[in-house]
């Protein structure tokens, strides 16, 4: 399971992954563009002795603003993006999975039509390991996309029971799908 709150806004204003509100090439430039703001609008008699008019603060603040828009506009521009692609790519990932599971389910009723019970069941138990498989890499996914690092303590994908190698057919647990649907295909077709 990924545990992440995305309406905690502590973390998603102090995250240092994918932020740039404490990177030094950001802070630095906006911290002496403040002082010197801060100097110019605290003390009134400070444009005396810096020989500066009014309209550079004012152009300076102008221009400012403008970056800051554009900036923000790029970095918008760039989110939408990455948006967009990682919606093209699970749109792609669940194309595949539907024609994976049209394509075991075609298999099966030509199978069971040849009485071949017990491949219907394998195809039944192949299809159950898709949904696992598909399931884990959109879940890896959406846990490196928020920058989560790791998985739980004592969880891991290898240790899915469909997955051992080396074991008998018998020695393999019950899984948690149906075994075999050739029941369920015969009495909708009745």
């Amino acid at each position: 399971m990924i545990l992440y709150d995305n309406r905690d806004l502590r973390f998603l204003l102090l995250s240092r992954v994918g932020s740039v509100i404490f990177a030094p090439n950001v802070l630095l430039p906006a911290l002496v563009s403040d002082c010197l703001c801060a100097a110019i609008l605290c003390a009134p008699d400070m444009k005396v002795h810096l020989i500066m008019s009014g309209s550079v603060v004012r152009i300076y603040a102008t221009i400012l603003g403008f970056v800051i828009v554009f900036r923000t506009n790029m970095a918008f521009n760039r989110y939408f993006d990455g948006v967009l692609h990682v919606k093209a790519m699970l749109s792609k990932w669940r194309d595949a999975f539907c024609s994976l599971c049209v394509f075991i389910e075609a298999s099966a009723l030509k199978i069971q039509e040849q009485g071949a019970v017990e491949i219907v069941c394998e195809l039944a138990e192949s299809k159950a390991r898709l949904v696992h498989w598909f399931s884990v890499l959109t879940a890896i996914v959406v846990q490196k996309l928020t920058g989560v690092e790791g998985f739980q303590e004592g969880v891991s994908v290898r240790d899915h029971p469909d997955d051992r190698v080396g074991e008998k057919e018998t020695d393999r647990p019950m899984p948690t799908v149906p075994v075999c649907y050739a029941s369920e295909q015969s009495d909708i077709a009745k």
